[in-house]
C-alpha cells in the first residue's frame, strides 16, 4: 500500500467512491476505520449504511488536505429516524503515516438540518485557508473560520456515527454514496 500511496500523492487530485459495483451486506473494499458496517440496498441502490457508533474513512494515500480541497457527498437516512438519534460527523485529523496511526490533530465539523422529513441531502465542503465553507443542496449553509490549525498537515478525513440513548437501533441509519474528492 505505502508504495502506491507515494505514487498517488503526485499523480491522482482527485477520487470518487460510490457503492453501485460494492457487494451488499460487506465492508466496502478500499475502506478503514471500524469494520461494523456494510454497504446496504436503500431505495434500489447500493450505499454505505452507518447503522452502528464508529468511524470509517476511503483510502486516502496521505494526501494532505490542503487550500482549496473539496469533499462531497450524499447522504440519506430513514424518514422516521428519531429526532434525537445521535450524531453524524465528518472529521478532518493528521495522522502520521509512517508510524501508528494515533491522530496527532482531530477536528469534528456537526452538520445542522439533519432530521425528519429533511433526509436527502447533498453536502459540499471546501477549505478556503483556515476557513471551512459548507454547502447544503448548493445553498451555502456555513463558513467556518479557523477549522483549519495553519501548523497542521491534514491527511484524512473520516465519517463517523453516534448513536444517541434513545436511538432506535433498527431504524437509526444514515445512508453515504457519491462520495467525491478534490485535492
Amino acid at each position: 500500500v505505502k508504495a502506491s500511496s507515494k505514487t498517488n500523492q503526485s499523480v491522482i487530485s482527485s477520487y470518487n467512491y460510490s457503492f453501485e459495483n460494492s457487494s451488499v451486506n460487506k465492508f466496502p473494499a478500499g475502506w478503514n476505520g471500524m469494520k461494523n458496517i456494510t454497504v446496504q440496498q436503500y431505495e434500489n441502490k447500493n450505499w454505505l449504511a452507518l447503522t452502528k457508533d464508529g468511524y470509517w474513512y476511503p483510502q486516502q494515500f496521505n494526501k494532505e488536505i490542503s487550500n482549496n480541497f473539496n469533499l462531497s457527498f450524499d447522504i440519506i437516512w430513514n424518514k422516521d429516524i428519531a429526532y434525537n438519534s445521535g450524531l453524524f460527523t465528518v472529521s478532518f485529523s493528521e495522522i502520521p503515516y509512517d508510524k501508528n496511526e494515533t491522530v496527532a490533530v482531530n477536528k469534528r465539523i456537526n452538520l445542522p438540518n439533519f432530521y425528519l422529513t429533511k433526509n436527502k441531502q447533498q453536502i459540499k465542503m471546501q477549505r478556503k485557508g483556515n476557513a471551512l465553507l459548507v454547502f447544503i443542496n448548493d445553498n451555502k449553509e456555513a463558513e467556518l473560520e479557523n477549522v483549519f490549525l495553519p501548523s497542521v498537515k491534514y491527511n484524512l478525513y473520516t465519517f463517523s456515527r453516534y448513536k444517541g440513548n434513545n436511538s432506535d437501533n433498527k431504524n437509526d441509519v444514515f445512508y453515504l454514496s457519491n462520495i467525491n474528492t478534490g485535492y
